[in-house]
């Protein structure tokens, strides 16, 4: 099965695995910016299959037959879907997302960089003034995530001498305060149900979501297997608002583990709602899963397998074999990672409470 994905999912995939970054680089003599929209993950084929969609939709606009979507490509222990070509980035990047909206915080980062794009290329605006506006967007946008290496400070006293006067420079910092301004006040797009499509919660699933099945094996009790399925996210009142929303479409409520660090998980660990709603959904949208996220999902099934098992006669030889050849394949599915007990505990301890 191949997977397909669709714009909104695409939308999902963004929100979750998708950045918009800016960058200033500054010698004494030279000020240079580069725009830039990525998107990284180590699974290979959701960025093969984003990178089809996006040459499809880039095939709309005849100016751009000679300009194809970038190769996917190495980077730091992940794959790279990375755009830098302000002609793909404004004439297909820009209209994707307004076609097939990002719904996490991290729309408002969209829109300030392409705020930032256009500022960057009008030049009817002095160079110094473009490079102190867009400063100021720059460190508008992932303000909960890895903040960068220098402060904002750094920048205006980079340009700060290029004024003519103290008036002209203090005009400037007003109308860069301005514009940053007005894109934290424009309204996120709308979460209502009818808004929130199935396959953006399947791309946003694909790029920040687990599917888990958890051995439990905790003495006092007897051993099974939770499963669950996750989202972690960066911390905003807008990502919260987003599951939330999500959540009521599908009947249920996140339990929300808090972070220290900069991303909530958010999870659904209720097995009635996990066999009722979640595993049906995931199964009959399985063209749309990745190769690795469906394995994932259908070792759902083999838990439900095993348990039947354990509800049938025990004493016969098929069903050892079976019951202990599903054991190990629910325990590997991870490749044995993640996991709290060794593959012998689990397989003794599950033996001794099933007498099997």
């Amino acid at each position: 099965m191949t997977l397909k994905v669709t714009g909104p999912w695409i939308a999902g995939f963004t929100d979750a695995e998708g950045s918009f970054s800016i960058y200033i680089s500054t010698t004494e003599q030279y000020f240079g910016v580069s725009f830039t929209f990525y998107i990284s993950q180590k699974d290979t084929e959701p960025l093969i299959k984003c990178r089809e969609f996006l040459e499809k939709y880039r095939k709309r606009d005849p100016t751009l037959d000679d300009t194809e979507i970038p190769e996917i490509k190495p980077a730091n222990g992940t794959m790279d879907l990375k755009i830098k070509l302000h002609n793909i980035l404004l004439k297909v990047i820009r209209p994707f997302f307004e076609e097939f909206p990002l719904l996490s915080s991290k729309w408002q980062d969209y829109q300030l960089f392409f705020a930032a794009l256009d500022i960057h290329l009008n030049n009817q605006i002095s160079k110094h003034v473009r490079i102190l506006y867009i400063a100021h967007i720059m460190f508008a946008m992932n303000t909960e995530g890895k903040q960068r290496k220098n402060l904002l400070t750094y920048y205006e006293n980079l340009v700060k001498p290029l004024f003519d006067n103290v008036q002209e420079w203090q005009n400037a910092c007003v109308a860069a305060k301005e514009i940053v301004k007005k894109f934290l006040l424009k309204p996120y797009p709308s979460l209502s149900f009818a808004y929130i499509a199935k396959d953006y919660f399947l791309g946003l699933v694909m790029g920040d979501g687990s599917f888990h099945a958890d051995f439990d094996c905790r003495e006092g009790r007897i051993a099974t297997i939770r499963k669950s399925l996750s989202i972690s996210l960066i911390k905003t009142d807008r990502n919260e608002k987003l599951l939330d929303a999500i959540a009521k479409d599908f009947k249920t409520a996140w339990t929300k583990r808090p972070s220290e660090k900069s991303r909530h998980s958010f999870t659904i660990e209720r097995s009635h709602e996990i066999n009722k709603v979640f595993q049906p959904f995931f199964l009959q949208n399985a063209e749309k899963l990745s190769l690795f996220s469906r394995r994932h999902v259908e070792i759902w099934v083999k838990v439900d397998r095993l348990f039947e098992l354990f509800g049938g006669d025990l004493t016969n030889p098929e069903t050892k074999s079976e019951i202990k050849a599903l054991l190990i394949e629910i325990y590997n599915v991870h490749g044995g990672t993640y996991r709290r007990y060794s593959q012998e505990q689990i397989l003794i301890r599950f033996q001794q409470d099933w007498n099997f």
